[in-house]
């Protein structure tokens, strides 16, 4: 992979450390849960529920509910504008600021992002992301609970399964 070093500058010394570990928690999970057998059910997990999962495995990290922006084109008078538009979204941010994305919105990922929250590439990264305390209360339901118990139970199994597999 060729890395602009212009961006990784504006990450904190120790950010891509965190990635690695929720990259490397997302991948043991995922591995783990697809070889489980097809009669296992499982709920969907939306953005909200995988960082509160990753979040209780990877002390340090904090999650954070608000909105992500988007801008869709807008033809108005034989011109091409540009106006804002949003989703709700849950994103976790590591000690120096700086935000991981492990299901961004819109992308077919199979691995969590590191988003640059500063620094010149900023408005094109971290300034999409938009903290809102309402978003926390409105997500936070007994439902979404239940599923970060259910996935949170599943990443440990499949840390324990990794743990044994790499000692065997």
């Amino acid at each position: 992979m060729i890395l602009n070093n212009a961006v990784l500058q504006s990450f904190g010394k120790t950010d891509k450390r965190w990635w690695m570990k929720v990259l490397n928690l997302s991948l043991v999970t995922q591995e783990y849960a697809t070889k489980l057998p097809k009669s296992v059910k499982f709920p969907t997990f939306e953005c909200h529920t995988i960082c509160r999962a990753i979040a209780k495995h990877i002390h340090g990290l904090k999650v954070v509910d608000g909105y992500y922006v988007g801008v869709a084109q807008q033809h108005r008078n034989g011109k091409v504008v540009a106006q804002l538009q949003y989703c709700e979204h849950s994103w976790l941010v590591t000690p120096s600021g700086s935000i991981i994305d492990p299901y961004p919105v819109g992308c077919l990922a199979t691995n969590p992002i590191l988003v640059v929250n500063r620094g010149k590439y900023k408005n094109f990264g971290g300034d999409l992301y938009w903290p809102d305390r309402f978003i926390t209360k409105k997500v936070c339901t007994q439902r979404l609970r239940e599923k970060v118990k259910i996935l949170s139970r599943i990443a440990k199994e499949a840390e324990k399964h990794a743990r044994r597999s790499e000692h065997s």
